[in-house]
């Protein structure tokens, strides 16, 4: 009817923003985009441009825009991306934005606060200046402040990260919260080993690789994610001679791409010597890892630095036993002893140690994995953090007199 508010017609506009187009895929896939549909709500992607953007956008109907965004610090794209965001958030006036990873967050923050946007919210999946120093680490930490103060609320993926950010005084002590256990959505039927068509799967991907047979007695250690440094590449690289050594019919399992934006001489020598081994099977990116997890005997996770990392969650969905530093988000991912190890952040013998007393003993792999699993099942069902969420926006809003 004329006259009448457009907002009045059709339900608040809210928008995730994150810097590339995988993480966005990855963090609302598993009926996320449906459930906040359901709750009312005209639901918008924003990343840089890429197919995963567009495969959101086809798969869940909402409308989705290519932002040009780079994870360093390049100055001049930084402000061509700022005033990009600032011009899509005034052209179609969202009620909410919900900002995710460090460069999207510090920018989409400023041109959300500038466009005047009603309710900002922060989701803070981690912090890049964990292993910073210097003039560095003080930059960084003014930029998560920045970001903080201009969001009405920051909301944290775990409680590890929550109480370093109040620690390093990001955030002040009373602002801040986490969504029931930590927000990490795990869909426990796409992520269950008893299913059959993740079996066969599973079994062709064995017999793609060139592994021995289930019968023949091997180890498979594994490791998902992407190949770089802040992932613990060098560290899983001289962990990975130890175990050759050691073990005869031990195999690395790799899942992730490398990274490209961050790589130097050092990387691109273990990348040799892992392309160069024939012990070490590359799998890549790919879009369903369930498979992956039932070829490991363990996963190692020796991650310098995470926010609530999902791979330790969905091996332990799995039923793999997790040999993992103790970084801040991965103590709230593994249960130490129960779920499988932590060790000292950096300790290549300690991660070995872990790593080989889950390989020599069979039950007690069992034992942690079942652990894992009802741990996941429990604590990190989707439906009770997105309804935790859907309520966070509305108080806000109701916040907000919208």
């Amino acid at each position: 009817m004329k006259g009448i508010d457009d907002r009045k017609r059709r339900g608040p506009k809210l928008v995730y923003v994150t810097t590339v187009p995988d993480t966005i895929r990855a963090f609302l896939r598993g009926g996320h985009i449906e459930y906040m549909k359901s709750a009312g709500f005209e639901v918008i992607c924003v990343s840089s441009p890429g197919g995963a953007l567009d495969e959101v956008g086809r798969y869940n109907d909402v409308e989705a825009h290519g932002m040009r965004m780079t994870r360093g610090i390049t100055p001049i794209l930084d402000m061509k991306s700022l005033f990009s965001l600032y011009s899509l958030f005034r052209r179609i006036k969202p009620e909410i934005v919900n900002l995710s990873t460090p460069k999207a967050s510090a920018l989409g923050s400023i041109a959300a606060w500038a466009a005047r946007v009603p309710v900002r919210i922060y989701m803070n999946r981690g912090t890049v200046f964990v292993n910073d120093r210097g003039i560095k680490r003080l930059v960084f930490k003014c930029v998560e402040r920045l970001t903080s103060t201009l969001c009405h609320q920051t909301i944290f993926v775990s409680k590890s990260q929550m109480e370093f950010a109040r620690g390093e005084g990001t955030i002040s002590k009373k602002k801040g919260i986490v969504l029931c256990s930590g927000a990490c959505e795990l869909d426990s039927t796409r992520f269950d080993p008893e299913r059959g068509d993740i079996r066969k799967t599973t079994a062709n991907l064995r017999e793609g690789l060139g592994l021995p047979g289930k019968g023949k007695e091997i180890k498979v250690v594994g490791y998902v994610g992407r190949l770089e440094r802040d992932k613990g590449i060098l560290e899983l690289s001289k962990v990975w001679e130890i175990l050759r050594g050691r073990y005869s019919n031990i195999y690395l399992l790799l899942v992730g791409p490398w990274d490209t934006e961050r790589v130097d001489g050092e990387v691109l020598e273990i990348k040799g010597r892992f392309e160069g081994d024939e012990r070490v099977k590359f799998i890549g990116y790919v879009d369903d890892v369930a498979p992956c997890y039932l070829l490991m005997d363990v996963l190692l996770f020796p991650s310098h630095r995470e926010g609530f990392p999902y791979v330790p969650m969905e091996a332990a969905a799995m039923k793999v036993p997790v040999a993992a530093t103790d970084a801040i988000g991965c103590v709230d991912a593994v249960v130490d002893g129960e779920t499988g190890f932590l060790v000292p952040r950096g300790d290549v013998g300690a991660l070995c140690d872990a790593v080989t007393r889950l390989l020599d003993n069979p039950d007690l792999r069992r034992r942690l994995g079942k652990a894992g699993r009802e741990r996941c099942v429990g604590d990190f069902s989707p439906e009770p953090i997105r309804e935790a969420l859907v309520d966070e926006y509305r108080r806000l809003s109701k916040g907000r007199s919208l």
